[in-house]
């Protein structure tokens, strides 16, 4: 066990000999606080951006995949990883200039009675690019379908919608060597309901939430007590510390109707290429 050495715990201001634990990146840290720690799991990170983190039998990899990334969280155990780089970030772009003297919890109640699809508008997420599936820095967001008859909350709407569906071709994308049977959810998205049920009925299987919200700060508390010998190993820790609050359920009429949505949304990123080499 590494511990702090005389120097170090002078300069902190702490005292000597406190054992010292690694930790990681947030996102890969945050996978251990949400509890995902065997094959055929997937953690689901939110906020400014999404990141898509699976534990793999085996080794996967293919066009539009990272990774896959062995030891990165347990050991002998690969992760596979997708990302979206422009999800929150997008929301907040849109209630910064389209509804700045609207709340969330307004946005939310009023885009809940529009049903799925926002009445003809499609959202491409590209907004800064696209890591996953594409890995096309150049690529760029739209809003498609505009008409006089949508209001900013079809747009709000759109956009989560879009963003959801984002993640379902990720899914989509990790092929049939990873499909996941559990999906656990942290991040900004959780103090949304709509947007919960959506990515639900977009990826048509359920989402697990926790009860501590903040899955890297907990993560971090569970290597640590891995550390200092509480667990035999990380997946004990997180199997002891992590519990489930509740589970988002899809609704299988909305997720046949997103799933006619889907070839759409794939062709617009297509569509948009075209046009953009064209140029």
């Amino acid at each position: 066990m590494i511990k702090l050495t005389r120097d170090a715990a002078d300069h902190l201001g702490l005292t000597p000999d406190i054992p010292v634990v690694q930790g990681g990146a947030d996102a890969f840290i945050g996978v251990i606080g949400l509890g995902v720690t065997e094959p055929g799991e997937m953690a689901l990170i939110t906020g400014s951006s999404h990141l898509h983190l699976g534990i793999t039998a085996n080794p996967v990899h293919g066009p539009g995949i990272w990774g896959t990334y062995m030891d990165a969280v347990y050991p002998d155990k690969p992760v596979i990883e997708g990302g979206q780089t422009s999800t929150g970030s997008i929301i907040a772009w849109f209630k910064r200039h389209f509804a700045a003297n609207t709340t969330f919890d307004a946005l939310n109640e009023e885009a809940a009675k529009i049903e799925p699809g926002s009445e003809g508008l499609l959202v491409l997420d590209h907004f800064q690019g696209n890591r996953t599936p594409y890995t096309d820095a150049l690529s760029r967001g739209a809003i498609t379908g505009l008409t006089l008859k949508h209001t900013p909350a079809h747009l709000y709407r759109a956009i989560i919608e879009g963003i959801c569906l984002g993640t379902k071709l990720i899914v989509q994308n990790f092929g049939a060597t990873f499909t996941p049977k559990r999906i656990v959810v942290a991040g900004g998205i959780t103090k949304s309901p709509l947007w919960l049920q959506i990515h639900a009925d977009t990826i048509g299987g359920p989402l697990d939430l926790t009860e501590v919200t903040d899955a890297p700060a907990l993560g971090s508390a569970i290597l640590a007590a891995h550390g200092a010998g509480r667990f035999a190993s990380i997946e004990e820790g997180a199997r002891t510390m992590v519990r489930i609050a509740h589970t988002v359920e899809p609704n299988d009429a909305n997720a046949k109707r997103y799933d006619s949505f889907c070839p759409q949304y794939r062709e617009l990123y297509a569509a948009l290429k075209k046009i953009r080499e064209t140029t």
